[in-house]
């Protein structure tokens, strides 16, 4: 695991837009690992991008330092308990970007390192901008 290694749980839109802002500001492809369980997501991923893709959110995680959870709100609890025991031994930063999740859940609480934030949002909450320049500055690039 590369330190400054990013990783994704799930691969949708928001996941899509962030990785692509990412490498726009200089972070490697191969830094960018992301999880996505639906095979044709994952395929255009790598094609589209060069990023390192898993089909489960352990092997995936087990190559980030910093994990932004990109899910569906409904399962954002699943997600979490599945990688709780790593998250307990590696220690990383967990980021959700999760839709509609307006505080910061329990379950996210539990792995240790996390927070919320809000990239579609407005100038309340850490926008998409905010986001990318937080991410950047903690992988060592500038976010311009």
């Amino acid at each position: 695991m590369a330190a400054d290694s990013i990783t994704f749980i799930g691969g949708g839109n928001m996941a899509r837009s962030l990785i692509a802002g990412l490498i726009r500001q200089g972070v490697p492809a191969a830094h960018i690992h992301v999880a996505e369980p639906v095979a044709a997501l994952r395929e255009s991923l790598a094609t589209d991008f060069g990023v390192q893709v898993h089909d489960n959110a352990a092997d995936a995680a087990a190559q980030g330092r910093t994990w932004l959870l990109a899910v569906k709100p409904q399962v954002l609890r699943e997600v979490c308990q599945s990688l709780q025991a790593l998250a307990q031994a590696s220690r990383p930063l967990v980021v959700s970007i999760a839709a509609g999740i307006t505080s910061v859940p329990p379950e996210l609480i539990e792995l240790g390192r996390a927070c919320r934030a809000s990239p579609g949002a407005g100038s309340h909450h850490a926008g998409a901008d905010g986001v990318l320049r937080r991410l950047s500055r903690l992988h060592g690039h500038d976010a311009g």
